[in-house]
């Protein structure tokens, strides 16, 4: 088993996060706050073409949700895009 999520496989996770961190009504510099890293880090992290699973599952905690809350949200912003193009 890998220990990255290819960006390739779920190319929306990035936005996927954003999208709960809103809605949550949270920051992106209170998550980083919570990992211990600058707001900078967090935002590159978010941008990158794959990520290690523990960190995305630390991602997930510091925002108060599951890994299964941030796919679902990816999936539905994949299928309203795919609806309106």
């Amino acid at each position: 088993m890998s220990k990255y999520i290819d960006h390739s496989q779920y190319p929306h996770f990035g936005a996927s996060i954003r999208t709960v961190i809103n809605a949550k009504g949270i920051t992106q510099a209170g998550i980083a706050r919570k990992l211990g890293i600058s707001k900078q880090h967090f935002g590159k992290i978010l941008e990158a073409r794959d990520i290690k699973v523990h960190l995305l599952l630390s991602i997930c905690e510091a925002m108060g949700c599951s890994l299964n809350d941030v796919m679902k949200r990816g999936v539905l912003d994949a299928n309203l895009n795919d609806r309106n193009q």
